[in-house]
């Protein structure tokens, strides 16, 4: 187990073995990679590693009777030790698999996107030790997966996370040196790898729709009709939407480009958020549009729901990206490329022209017009 060690979780551990729910088990500290807890029925004992597997005892007592300020300074003390022991540092990472690295030590530091692309490898990768993995070995990985009909470019994005945390250990010297470079994969700049819903898939995705909470509809319905990346729908509070005005504004934190834009609200849109925000959203702490009940924490993910509605709509590798694909795509045949640029928030208007078919005018018309042409209007 791995998480921030604080009184409550490690009490709920300790909780969790007297009752034999679990047998006893290694709590692992994420912020300080060589601290970790052995729960035990009645006690929690607290080691820090030294190197090739070596532990030093820091500390033994009652989950119940351990105070705040004692756990604060054996963290403290854990990290002095780590500190000491800094020269051997590579002695001591050099002993990781790659799975062992990533949970352990790179994953407070990684994005969740480059943390799911190196859980992607299969074992054969991930359980080699950091320091005896080589660019053959990737080499064989990646003949298999194109024969399992994989592309270049995902496989390339895979490649790339692994290798980006391997520097990421040679960095910091907790390796000597890794040996994953050199290999190469073709991709083709001007391949169209973006899918567009077709009409008849839109209507098989409206009725599943109608079948949805509230909440699912906004939330795919804020997609289409605003052209946002999912990421972006996600990250919206109440506070960013303007009704008065028919805008959304969507932060330079929330975007891909790390640069704000505004989008515009059309009025089908807006009388969904609206009716959303009457019936079934609450308030929470951040003011997040789209939240988790449970942790009050913006949602996260839409994948589970998504899965499913394309389950039933039977629109099998179609994803939700896809709806930004098809609003470009649609927008692109109606107006001018300069401003669809600008509506999607494209840094380079070479990848709004890859959707390019033909030319027409304005920015709010296009917005407003968008619940027609994709087909919404009545929805």
């Amino acid at each position: 187990m791995k998480d921030l060690m604080r009184l409550d979780r490690l009490r709920a551990a300790q909780d969790s073995v007297a009752e034999g729910k679990k047998k006893p088990f290694d709590f692992y500290d994420t912020d300080i990679p060589t601290l970790f807890c052995r729960v035990g029925k009645t006690r929690l004992t607290f080691y820090c590693y030294i190197k090739r597997g070596k532990s030093q005892k820091l500390f033994s007592v009652d989950a119940y009777e351990l105070t705040k300020q004692e756990l604060n300074h054996m963290r403290r003390r854990a990290r002095g030790i780590s500190d000491q022991y800094e020269t051997q540092s590579v002695e001591f990472y050099d002993t990781y698999k790659v799975d062992d690295y990533l949970e352990k030590v790179y994953k407070k530091v990684a994005s969740k996107g480059v943390y799911g692309e190196i859980k992607r490898f299969p074992y054969s990768i991930r359980g080699k030790r950091i320091n005896e993995l080589y660019a053959h070995d990737l080499d064989i990985w990646k003949r298999e997966r194109l024969q399992d009909g994989r592309t270049h470019e995902t496989l390339r994005k895979q490649y790339y996370a692994l290798h980006g945390m391997l520097q990421y250990a040679s960095r910091k010297n907790h390796i000597s040196q890794h040996h994953t470079s050199g290999v190469t994969f073709v991709i083709d700049k001007n391949a169209t790898v973006a899918k567009i819903y077709t009409p008849q898939q839109m209507v098989r995705v409206q009725t599943v729709l109608k079948t949805c909470s509230l909440r699912d509809q906004t939330i795919i319905l804020f997609t289409v009709l605003s052209g946002a990346r999912p990421s972006e729908t996600l990250k919206v509070r109440v506070k960013d939407i303007d009704f008065e005005q028919g805008q959304i504004l969507i932060p330079a934190s929330g975007t891909k480009t790390q640069v704000a834009r505004y989008l515009e609200l059309p009025p089908k849109l807006k009388e969904v958020i609206k009716d959303y925000l009457a019936k079934e959203w609450e308030q929470n702490p951040e003011g997040w549009l789209f939240f988790n009940s449970r942790t009050q924490d913006r949602l996260k993910t839409f994948r589970t729901v998504w899965g499913k509605i394309v389950d039933y709509a039977d629109i099998k590798g179609m994803r939700f990206y896809d709806f930004r694909h098809t609003y470009c795509s649609y927008l692109i045949e109606h107006y001018p490329i300069h401003v669809v640029q600008k509506m999607m928030g494209h840094k380079q208007i070479e990848t709004t022209a890859k959707y390019l078919h033909a030319f027409a005018s304005r920015s709010k018309e296009a917005s407003i017009k968008i619940e027609d042409i994709l087909g919404f209007k009545d929805f």
